[in-house]
C-alpha cells in the first residue's frame, strides 16, 4: 500500500483498491509507538474535506486522550485488536456511561456508534487497541469542544495521572452499576 505521510501519526492511503490487513496492522502499532502522542492512523479517504471519514486507528496504552465532544458529528469504532472502555461523560465530568469493547471472540460487544454529542474519552484494556472509525467530514477542529474538566494533551504528567484517576473510576462505575 503506498502511504503518504502527513505527520508522525497520520497516513492517506493512496491506492485506487484500499486493502488492511496484518501488514498495515503491524505498521499502525510500530507507527503508533514511535509517534509522540502514542497513536497513529490510516486515513482511507482521500482529504480532511471528504464527506465521510474512514480510519484505521492504532493506539498505545501510553496514549491519552483528552475527553472531548463533537459539536456536529456522528462517529462509530470498530474493534480489530485489543479491548477498551468507551468513558462518556456530562458537562462537569462525571461519568454517565462506560461501553466496554473488545475485538471479535472475546464475548463483548465490538462495535460502538454514538449520535449522542457527549464527551468521551477511550481507555485501554490491552497494551495496544486497533480500530476501525468512520465519522462525517469534512474535518473542521472548531467542531470539537475539548472539556475544561481535564487536563490539556501536552501536559503529559498531568494527562497521565487523570488517565489513571479515570481508571479508578470507571472500575469504580463498573462496580456500582452492577449493584
Amino acid at each position: 500500500m503506498n502511504l503518504l505521510k502527513i505527520n508522525d501519526e497520520v497516513f492517506y492511503a493512496q491506492d485506487a483498491v484500499i486493502t488492511i490487513g496484518e501488514k498495515e496492522i503491524s505498521f499502525l502499532k510500530d507507527a503508533a509507538k514511535t509517534s509522540n502522542r502514542q497513536r497513529s492512523r490510516i486515513c482511507t479517504h482521500s482529504g480532511p474535506s471528504d464527506l465521510i471519514h474512514e480510519m484505521f486507528i492504532g493506539i498505545t496504552s501510553k496514549s491519552y486522550i483528552r475527553p472531548h465532544k463533537h459539536l456536529t458529528k456522528t462517529e462509530s469504532f470498530y474493534v480489530i485488536e485489543g479491548e477498551v472502555d468507551v468513558v462518556m461523560f456530562d458537562d462537569s465530568g462525571n461519568i454517565v456511561a462506560v461501553t466496554e469493547l473488545a475485538e471479535p471472540g472475546r464475548e463483548k460487544n465490538s462495535y460502538f456508534k454514538m449520535t449522542e454529542h457527549l464527551f468521551h474519552t477511550l481507555v485501554l484494556r490491552t497494551e495496544c487497541l486497533i480500530l476501525h472509525e468512520v465519522t462525517n467530514g469534512p474535518f473542521i477542529s472548531d467542531e470539537s469542544q475539548l472539556a475544561s474538566f481535564s487536563p490539556p494533551e501536552d501536559a503529559k504528567l498531568e494527562g497521565i495521572k487523570y488517565l489513571s484517576d479515570l481508571k479508578e473510576k470507571v472500575k469504580l462505575f463498573y462496580l456500582n452499576s452492577r449493584i
